[in-house]
């Protein structure tokens, strides 16, 4: 047997990941890094000797719960097994005596809700059992608050390039135009003319002279986000105006009728009109792209090569020879009969 290679030794090294039973996993974890835990006490180990010690992060493969401040000797976090462990509630006055930490030994919540917003499951836990024993008049069920996430703290750089300062920056130099307003017919042959550099010298510089007059087609991208959005509001607007339009024009004439019938019949009627609405704008779209361009280009094509097939059936002629025989009753027959 060789010996093995340095990364085989440290590959020997690594733990191995276990994975529990499916039976054995966990769905609601009710302990989360941030939350403070210390291990259950057992006989042999005294209460007043176990630390308290800050979640790391928990492993939900292996139902682990690795701890903070446990790393100064060993390189690997401290783990404890998810059943092991007790969360710490706080301290608490038990029985008119000092503060006492108190820990949850049985840990409950509510049933799970799904957060559209934030794309989670949600639900709110509690201590059903403490260790020591709160007073009896106090709630049976006492709420565990989640642990409040830190927030990033963003520090602006100074950027070197910047040569303009603050005061400068915060100057008001621009006013928004008016749709309405138009611009001078000499301005704008001065611009065009600057742009493409038919003139000797630059046209000077004006603050006022709203440029949004000529880059407004130019910088407006039809296929963007916001204008394919823009158009399928207005589309959406227009099918919900019709359908309104439909359904009042059937309330109008019952014609023995109840509402909700009436309403359906314009509902089915305006579904109709959608479809053939659809069908048409396809129809258009299809043009638009060219499709009626190829199909007349391909139905032509196809004309003239069977033009040209009949052509060339017709103007095929054999040659006479020992190997070809004319049926007898046949118009060919009867003609060389003839001549």
């Amino acid at each position: 047997m060789k010996a093995p290679t340095p990364s085989q030794k440290v590959a020997w090294k690594q733990q191995s990941i276990k994975p529990v039973p499916d039976r054995a996993r966990i769905l609601q974890w009710n302990i989360v890094p941030g939350d403070f835990v210390r291990k259950r006490p057992t006989p042999t180990s005294p209460t007043e000797k176990l630390e308290v010690f800050e979640v790391l992060s928990i492993d939900k493969l292996q139902n682990k719960v690795f701890l903070k401040g446990t790393t100064d000797k060993n390189k690997e976090a401290r783990s404890l097994p998810y059943a092991a462990c007790q969360l710490y509630l706080g301290d608490f006055y038990v029985g008119g005596k000092d503060r006492t930490p108190v820990f949850a030994t049985r840990v409950g919540s509510t049933s799970l809700k799904y957060n559209w917003r934030a794309k989670r499951f949600e639900w709110v836990r509690f201590a059903e059992a403490t260790a020591p024993r709160l007073a009896p008049d106090g709630p049976k069920r006492r709420v565990i608050p989640w642990p409040v996430e830190p927030e990033k703290q963003w520090n602006a750089k100074e950027n070197k390039f910047c040569d303009t300062s603050a005061e400068d920056a915060l100057v008001k130099s621009w006013s928004p135009f008016t749709p309405g307003k138009k611009v001078p017919k000499h301005l704008e042959n001065a611009y065009i003319s600057d742009l493409f550099g038919k003139t000797k010298s630059a046209a000077p510089w004006q603050d006022s002279l709203p440029m949004e007059h000529f880059l407004l087609k130019e910088l407006s991208n039809p296929l963007s986000r916001a204008r394919r959005q823009e158009r399928w509001q207005e589309n959406m607007e227009m099918l919900e105006n019709s359908k309104q339009e439909y359904v009042q024009r059937e309330l109008v004439e019952l014609r023995g009728r109840k509402k909700q019938d009436a309403t359906k019949d314009g509902v089915f009627r305006w579904k109709l009109a959608v479809q053939k609405y659809k069908a048409r704008t396809r129809w258009q779209r299809w043009i638009k792209r060219g499709g009626q361009a190829q199909l007349n280009k391909r139905l032509k094509r196809r004309h003239r090569l069977s033009t040209r097939r009949v052509r060339r059936l017709k103007a095929f002629k054999l040659h006479t020879g020992k190997n070809q025989v004319i049926p007898d009753n046949s118009p060919a027959h009867r003609k060389v009969a003839a001549a």
